[in-house]
């Protein structure tokens, strides 16, 4: 008898309540009642927030009922499954406890709901109800702050990924059980090793879209992107602090390649002392491209038998523009933090994605905001997101939306390194160019 006991308590606890908590209130309204699925719809989220967002109406309290019942159920039965237990002989999992566990484990299933695919919700309704059902007094709490940080970021997420840490916080202060301690230290830990791991380095895969600040003038920078085709694209690359490594790639060229492969057109190092362009692989590029579309041009354009890449200064040079048009030293400095006094709320700004900008000084110095969903700190090893970039210097905007994902690099400056001779000699070459595109244009102006 004490066995069968130990599992139903046991199935009572943990089984049971997931299984409730699968029962995702939107997805089943949308499913057998609108014959649609609310994932594919809105921000994707099979939650409460996109569901009203997107049918609205009476449904709406449906799935709130949906929510509620199942949260209520979850939680009495694993109190029930604890009792079981203690009949057993069981006598550790006290009911506050049982209401814990009962209750994370239907919050896990409302979120990661094994029958649809583990996309869920963000258990915001469900996880406000398991509170009431643990204690009013840490419900006061908890709603309390998360209706008063929401109403202050004006982002759900920062609302709801903060009372969840500061949920099982209120229930410790309240009841003095050290499980509930843990449980608030194991959220914390999930998010900030997270931020950490993203701060000792990262690979992303991001398309980009460049644009100028102002139509009237063409930038350096922006001038060179437009004559090689590369105002968009994709952009692929890897980051350690301090350090940053670009792979550049025309539109939908990323998807054919992996980072660093051979099918980007050019690539940049940049560190806090210098920036890198790959001039070699940019000019095969470009050689090749005319070759195929006008090969008798092609047939007289040399092989590239220089070094590969150029500094900013040398580039400077080459173009004739000061070095600050080129430099992107700044690029490579900035640190993720997640801090409140960092969240904007920015016109371009995505569903269900918190926006923080970097710390910048100076009025030239570029603006960076950064975009991602909270909840892909917690659960996701892949992290959409979702950067915009302002640099006044370079007279640009930069919009990036992929996918980061933490991980440790090891990135050095290129040895391969174009001499200043070599580049006086090009510069040389560039003026003579310019003289003689001068005397035709006069040439021309006379005739006509």
């Amino acid at each position: 008898m004490n066995a069968l006991y130990v599992i139903l308590g046991v199935l009572l606890l943990t089984v049971v309540p997931y299984i409730l908590g699968c029962s995702n209130g939107a997805i089943l309204v949308s499913k057998f009642i609108l014959r649609d699925d609310i994932r594919t719809h809105g921000s994707g989220n099979a939650g409460l927030t996109n569901f009203n967002r997107v049918f609205g109406g009476k449904l709406t309290l449906l799935v709130i009922l949906a929510d509620v019942l199942k949260a209520v159920f979850g939680v009495l039965l694993g109190v029930l499954g604890a009792h079981l237990l203690e009949q057993a002989g069981i006598t550790a999992i006290s009911s506050l406890r049982a209401k814990y566990i009962a209750g994370l484990f239907c919050e896990l299933g409302h979120m990661f709901p094994c029958m649809f695919g583990f996309r869920g919700g963000k258990g915001i309704m469900s996880g406000g109800i398991i509170a009431i059902m643990i204690s009013w007094k840490v419900a006061v709490v908890v709603w309390g702050s998360f209706v008063l940080l929401t109403a202050i970021t004006k982002y759900v997420s920062v609302g709801s990924i903060s009372t969840g840490i500061l949920f099982p916080v209120m229930a410790w202060v309240l009841y003095r059980d050290p499980v509930c301690l843990v449980a608030a230290l194991v959220l914390f830990s999930l998010v900030n090793s997270k931020v950490r791991a993203l701060q000792k380095g990262a690979a992303f895969e991001f398309s980009y879209n460049i644009t100028a600040q102002d139509s009237a003038s063409t930038p350096a920078l922006y001038n060179i992107l437009k004559q090689v085709g590369a105002t968009s694209g994709d952009v692929a690359g890897l980051y350690s602090p301090g350090q940053l490594q670009l792979y550049l790639y025309p539109s939908g060229g990323l998807a054919r390649a992996e980072t660093g492969g051979t099918d980007f057109f050019t690539d940049l190092y940049i560190d806090a002392n210098d920036t890198y362009f790959d001039a070699g692989r940019l000019y095969r590029t470009l050689r090749d491209s005319i070759a195929d579309s006008a090969p008798l041009v092609g047939a007289f354009l040399p092989e590239w038998s220089l070094p590969n890449y150029i500094t900013q200064a040398q580039l400077a040079k080459i173009l004739g523009v000061p070095n600050t048009q080129v430099a992107m030293q700044e690029m490579s400095g900035y640190t993720l933090t997640l801090s409140r006094q960092c969240i904007v709320h920015p016109d371009y700004a995505k569903k269900d994605y918190t926006y923080y900008q970097f710390p910048s000084e100076g009025e030239d110095a570029a603006v960076l905001v950064v975009g991602l969903p909270l909840k892909s700190l917690l659960f996701d090893d892949t992290i959409p997101v979702d950067v915009h970039v302002e640099i006044p210097a370079h007279g640009v905007n930069a919009a990036l939306s992929g996918t980061l994902e933490a991980g440790v690099n090891s990135l050095s400056a290129p040895v391969s390194v174009i001499s200043d001779s070599d580049i006086d000699s090009i510069v040389q070459l560039r003026e003579r160019l310019e003289q003689f595109a001068d005397l035709i244009n006069t040439a021309l102006k006379r005739v006509q």
